[in-house]
């Protein structure tokens, strides 16, 4: 049943949905019964909405993105830039029973050019010597700490074995990540997919580390749990699950909560969707919920898996789907690709302004080629002044790797009449240097 529901085949998925409800004598019977009339009622949506593959209003990316191999864990560095992971092969890798894959996942950068769409930009060069498969990342609130999923196979059951680790921001550098400490990670359990959040409880806000687990104690197979953060002493309290609403005896994985609307994401094959994973929000009072969760319509949810669901202050948006389309390396949904639900502004008459900044920042190659020069690296911030007040504010920051040549690129959107901007450079060792004032007159002509 839930076979020809991925396949999209809904009227013979319904049938044997209900063969299900009504022959079944198994194992933990009523709740595999409930589980069937879920997805009758799932599948009889679908057939209302006339639901398909279909990737209107998407737009998935190219092949300088997405591989053979399966992209996932798209993560905002800004409205045009994200990080994802990828394994970045096109071929399959074939590895003995026991033994490592000698390509690991690894995170990638990406960003939107004005004329030319999102388009890969090398490896990300933090984290870069840790070992392990990296993914699913997500910056703090405040972004001084970087979250992140490690995970090794394990020979002893075949399976994989994930932890969160996390790397502190040390001026315009990461420190060394670390492994979060019981009782976030737990022993004989995977904990994954972190999302952080700010949230406001006993009139007090307080930051929070949302991610899933299939620890004891949880409803199902992967639940969603969240942590309190508490800064004073770097320190996380117990989890707690994020209860019925959320949670079901399946799987809900890949969270993500949108601050401005207090909306939580979350993908789940457990309420009875299109078929696979399908996309949810819930609203309501953070962990404390009480209204069923919203389905996504199509085309953001299909018949395959959809996750990652991701967006950026209603700017930018993405999805990981492994609907039929994708590039795949043996059949046509084996893995998933990067999708964008919403594209970054572009220029129209109606917004205030939306360039793309770019230079260098130095002409020559430094002279000094001795291994701790080589690995300093360049911090470009574009930084704005309110005329009125004088007060100065961060508008964007690029941090250039030794690979980027000293290269910068800043993409900034809907800059007021009132500000005059300015551009500054920075790096271990040297001198600051700035740029010349500029209005927003200017930097409408600036490229």
């Amino acid at each position: 049943a839930l076979m020809e529901q991925q396949q999209g085949d809904y009227e013979k998925a319904i049938a044997l949905f209900k063969q299900v409800k009504k022959r079944y004598r198994g194992q933990n019977a009523y709740q595999v019964k409930q589980q069937a009339e879920a997805n009758i009622k799932g599948s009889k949506k679908a057939i209302r909405q006339g639901v398909t593959d279909r990737t209107e209003k998407l737009t998935q990316l190219d092949s300088t993105i997405n591989s053979p191999y399966s992209e996932f864990s798209p993560t905002f560095l800004n409205d045009t830039a994200i990080l994802y992971a990828s394994r970045k092969v096109d071929s399959l890798i074939e590895v003995d029973r026991g033994a490592r894959a000698p390509k690991r996942t690894r995170f990638y950068k990406a960003r939107f050019e004005a004329d030319e769409g999102w388009q890969h930009h090398g490896p990300w060069q933090n984290l870069s010597d840790v070992d392990g498969n990296l993914g699913n990342g997500a910056f703090s609130p405040d972004r001084k700490r970087f979250y992140f999923t490690k995970c090794r196979f394990s020979t002893d059951d075949q399976a994989m074995r994930c932890k969160l680790h996390v790397a502190e921001r040390n001026g315009d550098s990461w420190e060394d990540p670390e492994k979060l400490p019981a009782p976030v990670n737990t022993e004989g359990s995977s904990s994954s997919h972190p999302a952080t959040a700010t949230i406001t409880k006993s009139r007090k806000e307080q930051q929070v580390l949302i991610f899933s687990s299939n620890r004891d104690q949880g409803r199902g197979q992967m639940d969603l749990w969240y942590s309190v953060y508490d800064p004073a002493d770097n320190s996380y309290d117990r989890p707690r699950n994020l209860g019925r609403k959320v949670n079901t005896k399946r799987d809900e994985v890949t969270p993500f909560y949108d601050s401005a609307t207090d909306k939580l994401f979350f993908s789940s094959n457990g309420h009875g969707g299109f078929g696979g994973l399908d996309v949810y929000a819930v609203t309501g009072e953070f962990g404390r919920y009480r209204d069923d969760p919203e389905h996504l319509s199509a085309p953001e949810n299909s018949p395959a898996d959809d996750l990652y669901y991701r967006r950026y202050e209603g700017k930018a948006g993405f999805l990981v789907s492994n609907r039929p389309g994708v590039q795949a390396l043996k059949h046509k949904t084996c893995c998933d690709d990067l999708f964008a639900t919403q594209l970054p502004a572009r220029d129209t008459a109606e917004q205030l302004l939306a360039k793309t900044l770019k230079g260098k920042v130095v002409t020559e190659k430094p002279k000094d080629t001795s291994a701790g020069e080589s690995e300093k690296k360049t911090v470009v911030t574009l930084r704005q002044t309110d005329t009125a007040s004088r007060e100065e504010s961060v508008l964007v920051r690029d941090t250039l790797s030794p690979e980027d040549s000293g290269r910068f690129r800043l993409s900034v959107q809907a800059l007021a009449e009132e500000q005059s901007f300015y551009l500054e450079a920075s790096r271990e060792g040297y001198q600051q240097a700035t740029s010349d004032s500029l209005s927003r007159k200017a930097l409408a002509n600036t490229q």
